[in-house]
């Protein structure tokens, strides 16, 4: 059982998005989570791409995405 969610914040003047992309990745440990999330940090910073990546527990995701901001 996994214990992180990978995550995916999209923030604009309005706020943050906050979306689990957990699913579209066949990630089987929360090493492999953080190991993922820092590959596509890294591949949108040489980019100039703005969307970050994260890991987090999955009741820290639903209380983020719960907030409207």
């Amino acid at each position: 059982m996994l214990t992180l969610v990978l995550v995916v914040g999209l923030c604009a003047k309005i706020g943050c998005i906050y979306d689990d992309v957990t699913s579209k990745f066949d990630i089987s440990s929360d090493a492999e989570c953080v190991q993922i999330a820092n590959f596509g940090n890294r591949e949108n910073a040489k980019n100039n791409k703005d969307p970050r990546f994260s890991c987090m527990r999955p009741d820290q995701y639903l209380n983020l995405e719960g907030r409207e901001m």
